[in-house]
């Protein structure tokens, strides 16, 4: 994997691995997707999409985008986190 690679979103790297995996190539991809080779190879290569873009290429290679919640820790979960971690700090420090 290059650093390149590693730097694409996430959406766009589960494409490449799944036209790779299946052998695909980008001109076979881009035909099943309804655009250009052109267009492929620019996403794939970190350029932007819309969304409509995004599903049919999605849908040509099996997967599905699916939406959920951000499931991110709120303020008071870290601070309460940070706060646990202290104390079970202070403790084992000052036990006898």
């Amino acid at each position: 994997m290059t650093e390149r690679y590693l730097l694409l979103d996430p959406l766009i790297r589960s494409l490449i691995d799944s036209r790779k995996q299946q052998k695909v190539t980008q001109a076979q991809l881009a035909e099943a997707a309804g655009v250009s080779r052109k267009t492929v190879g620019t996403i794939e290569a970190g350029g932007d999409c819309t969304l409509s873009t995004l599903r049919a290429l999605y849908a040509a290679v099996g997967l599905e985008l699916v939406s959920r919640p951000f499931s991110a820790p709120t303020l008071d979960d870290v601070l309460a986190e940070r706060e646990n971690a202290f104390s079970t700090r202070s403790q084992q420090k000052y036990r006898p």
